[in-house]
């Protein structure tokens, strides 16, 4: 069913939507370490997993 025709002509439009909101909320990048640098950097004072692990986590 995966190259079912009828199946690809209704994902299509589904996948361009989707990759089009995702370019829109994470932008476009010249190159590959571009866009790892914004994903691996975390602020100092950040609100991210590991701030919360650092804080509030228990072993």
């Amino acid at each position: 069913m995966e190259w079912d025709p009828s199946l690809l002509r209704l994902r299509a439009p589904l996948e361009r939507r989707f990759k089009g909101t995702l370019r829109d909320h994470c932008g476009r990048f010249q190159s590959v370490d571009d866009a790892f640098d914004t994903i691996l950097a975390e602020p100092v004072h950040g609100t991210g997993n590991s701030h919360f692990l650092v804080c509030q986590g228990a072993l």
